[in-house]
């Protein structure tokens, strides 16, 4: 072999080489390329540092990003994970970026509520045989809504939004062309429509009036159970409450509503004609920590505020039903957005809490559908006689809700089980072993004003100021409005009425503002002034106050901390409860949450304008009263119910409620009186009737109490057996001669 010939057969055995080398490298290459069956498994291993609890349900998109078959959901680099709504508590969110190929999954670790809540956005990647969070090859970050991913080049790809969405009919596994992958995974395979609900024949029809009623129904989700419970709303609202359907407004026509199609519906309902005597809200939608999902947004409770407050300028009372994940959180807790008293609000889930809904879930009897499970309940508690707790035949919002809440079986009027045979009651009191879930429903009553307003200021913006302003809604410009230097105590400083007064009304707000203007006589950092307002005849809603400003609202040096409470006079009680509401500094919140102490006093003669402040020593004993009675608020939105002795006796009492607040946003801090006249007790007059049903007679009276009968006079009167609440049939033959009365 010539040397030339020799260079040519190594030359020609290199190149071989060469592409024998290569063509391993190709095999290798895909090889390292984990397959999706292979990176589920390493999902659930347990090395990977994953813990997947029994209840949780894993999610991998059955989307081909261009990786071929067996590697679906497989994301190229670059690819980002966010959730559908960034910022809201208490999952504020967090964003993953594809750095290399990886796999991404979804955990969501409590399917059975509705959102948002708490899920897993996970990356594993798919060029590592065993990947693991400790080796840094399996990344998690904790979200609470549902997924959209953007893949480089791509339109982005939102993930799961739905409860519908969220089930599968296949088996659950790598081949799952819905993405289901592992867990516990609700079935496809329900009912969507509403389950008739049961009726109970012991109910009277709707309350008189009812044909004047209004109605807003607004459903914020696409979901399909969101769908069912606006159906539900107006079938109730129609049957139960006597609505006449075209007096129920239906934001965006019963589709998914944005905010946009919420203001349209208000102004809508607040033309009907005639002016309602009444009016029904309905909302049900996904929310978080103080937004509420309105179609493609995640309004803000604050904003939401500034629609409702209209209605509540109407002056009628308002029934409103919020169904949603942490929808006490959306209540304005300073001044429930005005509404008039009587007014009532109710949550499907607390302020810190999710609820439950979707196509999950069955009920005792073994239908299968799809709801918000607080809405279907409330609807079957509207029909339960047994729910009625005031006799009048009626059951309401209030009452429904109580209903839904109630702990002692059989009290519970709805019990749903889910797929997976965990068994619960709404709101959950059902023992283990089952698993137990409480969203802690809320209700609020909006009770009574105050009659008289009075502030002890500090000025601790660290200027002088020249003017204060207080704010009220409504059109309350026929007060009185006095402002008189004060001591650190409260007392009043001997001397003339500091500033002058500027009453004025806003038509557009329909808020009066109060402005005391005393440029000659400073206010300077550090001194205490106290300012009164009471207008005779009327309550006040007191809204928020300020230092001089240069705008509504001002800058955060100039807020004030304040708080309102409304008095509530339960039917037939002889008492009074107080609703302490502690939150922001404005109608909107401000963002300052008002924290501090509170307490109350019953004074026993009435309190007239010029008898409220420290100075007058049946305050003083009130203020030692606060310090007796103490309440120390947490710096978040707060509602506290305390309920006073009954005000037996001819006497006019005054409740003056106090408390002391410090801003967090400067040095100001304020301590409030607000009066409240508590007339002389009185009980509501026994109204009883009789009539034939029949051949029966049926005895019925209002207002409670206890029916008792004898067969003659002066003998002993005995409580009827069974103690019937507001009826009772009986049959005259039965008897020769027999006598009843109603006693409290």
């Amino acid at each position: 072999m010539n040397p030339l010939q020799s260079t040519f057969v190594v030359n020609r055995l290199s190149i071989w080489f060469f592409f024998l080398f290569a063509f391993h490298l190709f095999e290798f290459g895909n090889a390292a390329t984990l397959r999706r069956r292979e990176a589920l498994a390493a999902l659930l291993a347990p090395a990977s540092g994953v813990a997947i609890e029994g209840a949780s349900a894993v999610w991998c998109p059955f989307v081909d990003f261009g990786e071929g078959v067996d590697r679906e959901g497989l994301a190229p680099v670059g690819t980002i994970a966010e959730p559908r709504f960034l910022g809201v508590q208490p999952w504020p969110g967090a964003v993953l970026t594809n750095e290399t190929v990886a796999y991404f999954f979804w955990i969501d670790d409590e399917p059975a509520a509705d959102f948002i809540h708490a899920t897993r956005f996970v990356l594993v990647a798919a060029d590592h045989p065993a990947p693991t969070v400790a080796n840094g090859r399996i990344r998690v970050a904790p979200n609470g809504w549902w997924p959209v991913l953007r893949v480089p080049g791509g339109s982005p790809l939102e993930l799961w939004e739905t409860s519908e969405q969220r089930t599968s009919d296949e088996p659950i596994g790598p081949l799952n062309r819905d993405g289901a992958v592992a867990g516990k995974i609700p079935l496809r395979t329900v009912n969507l429509d509403p389950v008739p609900p049961r009726r109970v024949p012991a109910l009277a029809g709707p309350p008189a009036g009812s044909g004047t009623a209004c109605a807003l129904i607004v459903r914020g989700s696409s979901d399909g159970h969101m769908s069912n419970n606006a159906a539900q709303f107006q079938s109730d609202l129609v049957g139960h409450f006597g609505v006449p359907e075209k007096r129920i407004v239906m934001a965006a026509d019963g589709g998914v509503a944005s905010c946009e199609d919420l203001v349209k519906a208000i102004e809508a309902l607040c033309k009907l004609e005639p002016a309602c005597s009444r009016i029904y809200v309905r909302f049900t939608s996904h929310g978080g920590v103080g937004c509420l999902k309105l179609g493609k947004d995640c309004v803000p409770a604050r904003e939401l505020c500034t629609k409702l407050n209209t209605l509540g300028v109407k002056g009628v009372p308002i029934h409103m039903l919020i169904n949603a994940c942490y929808s006490f959180s959306l209540v304005d807790t300073n001044n429930y957005w005005a509404f008039p008293a009587g007014s009532t609000i109710v949550t499907s889930a607390n302020s810190n809490r999710t609820s439950y809904g979707g196509p999950a879930f069955s009920d005792s009897a073994g239908n299968s559908f799809a709801e918000s499970l607080y809405a279907r309940a409330f609807s079957e508690c509207l029909k339960a006689g047994a729910a009625d707790a005031n006799g009048d035949k009626f059951v309401d919002d209030c009452e429904a809700h109580d209903w839904v809440k109630s702990r002692e079986p059989p009290a519970n009027c709805f019990e749903w089980k889910t797929r997976s045979e965990r068994r619960m009651l709404y709101p959950a009191n059902t023992p283990p072993p089952f698993e137990i879930f409480d969203p802690n429903p809320q209700k609020v009553v909006v009770g009574d004003d105050p009659t008289a307003i009075g502030l002890q200021v500090l000025n601790g913006t660290g200027k002088l100021k020249s003017d204060f302003h207080m704010i009220f809604a409504g059109d309350v410009t026929d007060g009185k409005a006095e402002a008189k230097r004060a001591d650190g105590k409260g007392a009043v400083k001997v001397g003339a009425p500091w500033g002058k007064t500027n009453i004025t009304h806003d038509p557009i707000k329909n808020e009066t503002m109060v402005c005391w203007d005393s440029p000659n006589d400073m206010v300077r950092p550090g001194d205490f002034m106290i300012f009164r307002y009471r207008v005779l005849g009327k309550s006040l809603r007191f809204l928020r106050a300020y230092w001089t400003p240069t705008s509504d609202p001002p800058a955060d040096e100039d807020k004030i901390p304040t708080k309102s409470a409304s008095l509530n006079s339960p039917a037939g009680s002889g008492g009074s409860t107080v609703r302490q509401l502690a939150r922001g500094d404005d109608i909107g919140g401000w963002g300052y949450p008002w924290g501090g102490q509170i307490g109350f006093a019953v004074l026993s003669q009435p309190l007239d304008l010029e008898g409220l402040d420290f100075s007058n020593p049946n305050l003083l004993t009130a203020a030692s009263n606060r310090l007796g009675n103490v309440f120390l608020l947490p710096n978040q939105s707060t509602a506290l119910n305390i309920t006073l002795p009954k005000h037996a006796g001819d006497t006019e009492h005054t409740l003056v409620f106090i408390s002391q607040g410090q801003s967090p946003a400067n040095s100001n801090s304020t301590l409030m009186f607000e009066a409240f006249s508590l007339p002389a007790a009185s009980t509501s007059p026994i109204v009883m009737q009789v009539r034939r049903v029949g051949s029966e007679l049926e005895i019925f009276w209002n207002g409670g109490g206890v029916l008792q009968a004898t067969d003659t006079f002066g003998s002993p009167w005995q409580n009827v057996p069974g103690n019937p609440q507001g009826s009772h049939r009986l049959t005259p033959s039965q008897h020769a001669a027999q006598f009843f009365r109603v006693t409290r």
